[in-house]
């Protein structure tokens, strides 16, 4: 189930100087964007609106689009019309064999996969068949706003380049949309046990630290890529080898390139990875990334910690000195200038769209851009529709329902 403090989100909003304010909030829950719009007092900011659409959105019809609010966040007015659709249109790439790795697996499409959990915005856990009365779990990732398409597409085509690692999470399937060969996202195999985020119980292993400084080494030396979201919340522990396996490759990038932050260092990441793990205190990554000091870590006396070391491998004491120890060579081999990767990887670049005109919704409240004609470029979902292009719907009935409907069943 969707953590529900992660369940809204409002990247942007229409603030008239005297009101009315309207807030454009995408429920990861139910995949459907409303607006909520009232008073400046009611709404002053996106949280606002949030918390108010929180206490009725699971008891709106599907087709609803906009709600407006009393001063006291009650609904005055709801609007089902087309002009009020607020999601933007998602041009994903074309599937194409020839342009894509040989993974060992044919594509899913979406009716294939039967949804098993949400776990978060735009991640769910599915099953399907993988051959013969054989079924698997795995989570599915997808983009369903335009904003990350191109994450999803880098993630997909890193996780395809890469070769088996055993400290890695693998990749599963390239999931396609049923109408048209679009790819809308990607499959890895789901493992049991829970991250080291969620589960805070199991005793720590020093060979796991061991591991996870190995398959960073691996990353940058041997393949040239920066991971740059190394955190519990992207580890895990295979069951079968009982070692750990990294996964979520969403931020990666070529070591040297563009798309590489140096506030999101990988060495960092390890550092603050295991104290949190250790300590369970997450405040040092608590502020935004580009605040963050890992020298605050590394100067600590002690460290408090909170989770059981497995024994015979001396302990924190082994573990802080095998850390400061990498950490001090790689930072080193960095100064030395840029190492060249024998086996760096390469991926395509997400396609550009192929232009395709369109006119601003018609009977749209927005005077300024009504019926106005565009040669290309993003769109919402009502003006993709009236160009006559395929939009592939997301929406669900919300995790209430569905686990009333389960229980009813089995009553």
């Amino acid at each position: 189930m969707i953590d529900p403090r992660v369940r809204f989100w409002s990247p942007y909003g229409d603030l008239l100087n005297g009101g009315p304010y309207s807030w454009h909030i995408l429920d990861c829950d139910q995949r459907r964007w409303v607006t909520v719009t009232g008073s400046a007092k009611a709404l002053p900011d996106d949280p606002d609106a949030i918390e108010i659409l929180s206490r009725h959105i699971d008891q709106l019809d599907p087709d609803v689009h906009k709600i407006t609010v009393s001063d006291e966040g009650d609904i005055v007015s709801i609007s089902s019309s087309p002009k009020h659709e607020v999601g933007w249109f998602v041009h994903y790439p074309r599937y194409d064999s020839r342009d894509v790795p040989n993974t060992g697996h044919t594509p899913l499409t979406r009716p294939q996969m039967e949804e098993v959990d949400r776990i978060g915005h735009s991640v769910d856990l599915v099953r399907y068949e993988d051959g013969p009365g054989k079924s698997q779990l795995g989570i599915f990732k997808y983009a369903m706003i335009w904003l990350h398409l191109a994450r999803i597409w880098n993630e997909m085509q890193i996780m395809m380049a890469l070769p088996r690692h055993e400290l890695i999470v693998p990749f599963g399937r390239i999931v396609l949309d049923d109408v048209e060969p679009r790819i809308l996202g990607f499959t890895v195999p789901f493992i049991p046990g829970g991250t080291f985020e969620e589960n805070k119980t199991r005793p720590f292993r020093f060979a796991w630290l061991q591991q996870l400084t190995s398959v960073v080494d691996d990353l940058h030396l041997k393949f040239g890529i920066a991971h740059q979201d190394i955190a519990g919340r992207n580890l895990v522990v295979d069951p079968v080898t009982e070692k750990i396996r990294l996964f979520d490759f969403e931020l990666s990038a070529k070591i040297g390139g563009p798309g590489v932050d140096k506030h999101r260092n990988d060495i960092d990441g390890v550092i603050f990875t295991i104290y949190e793990i250790l300590t369970l205190d997450g405040h040092f990554r608590s502020i935004p990334h580009w605040e963050q000091d890992v020298k605050a870590i590394e100067k600590m006396a002690e460290w408090d910690v909170k989770i059981p070391i497995e024994a015979g491998n001396g302990g924190i004491k082994k573990i802080r000195s095998f850390l400061a120890e990498w950490a001090a060579g790689r930072r080193s081999k960095a100064q030395n200038g840029p190492v060249t990767a024998p086996s760096q990887l390469d991926w395509p670049g997400l396609p550009p769209q192929t232009p395709v005109p369109f006119m601003s919704y018609p009977d749209s409240d927005d005077e300024r851009s009504r019926g106005t004609y565009h040669p290309g470029g993003n769109r919402y979902v009502k003006n993709a529709i009236d160009a006559g292009q395929h939009v592939v719907r997301w929406e669900r009935p919300p995790t209430k329902s569905l686990l009333a409907n389960k229980e009813n069943q089995s009553s």
